[in-house]
């Protein structure tokens, strides 16, 4: 029953992705070689395993070869892992371009970008080590920013660099603009030619 939810799932994940990307993965890179991996179906699955379902590479490979889709070291699959990074911007590249966007909406000349963070913790410890900010692009989700502070390292705009016609996206928590001079967007840009996606629930 486990297998057959898995080959339905994996039909339904297929059904989005642009009708090239089986050779794209070739001409970007991530299939030189068929090595453990023997297609780019099977590489996909793999890094959806790892990045959606939330597994330490180890554990990535220890399911892949229970599943029966691929045996390689937790090693392997981080280069594997590594030299996907075109690919996977291609594949969202043409997820892209079959949205439709609001009509009025003008998405040329701005750079839009998702802006969050995320916390990680060392093995043992009983509270919050590190606080990762990051910066990841739409949308191709490339990321083009990332800090890491200790745990008093706050959500704020200050530590983001922007430039003019940046369209940034974040949460409530990083929604004050008071902390974003002129002086980042390299003296060319006023705060107007900023635009920030505000959420508005309570």
């Amino acid at each position: 029953m486990r297998d057959q939810l898995i080959s339905s799932d994996w039909d339904i994940v297929k059904g989005f992705l642009p009708a090239d990307w089986q050779e794209s993965a070739r001409q970007c890179g991530a299939l030189r070689r068929c090595r453990n991996v023997d297609s780019a179906e099977t590489l996909l699955r793999l890094i959806l395993l790892h990045v959606a379902g939330g597994l330490s590479l180890r554990q990535t490979t220890v399911r892949a070869a229970a599943f029966g889709w691929a045996t390689l070291s937790d090693v392997a699959f981080l280069k594997r892992l590594r030299a996907s990074a075109n690919w996977l911007e291609s594949l969202c590249w043409g997820l892209y371009s079959c949205w439709d966007w609001p009509e009025g909406l003008n998405t040329g000349g701005r750079r839009w970008r998702i802006v969050d963070a995320t916390t990680a913790q060392e093995p043992g410890a009983t509270g919050i080590d590190w606080r990762v900010h990051y910066v990841v692009r739409l949308p191709s989700l490339a990321c083009d920013f990332v800090s890491v502070t200790g745990v008093r390292g706050g959500e704020t705009l200050c530590r983001i660099p922007v430039r003019a016609g940046d369209v940034l996206l974040a949460d409530r928590g990083w929604s004050g603009l008071g902390c974003l001079p002129e002086r980042r967007c390299g003296g060319a840009a006023s705060r107007k030619q900023l635009s920030f996606a505000r959420s508005q629930w309570p």
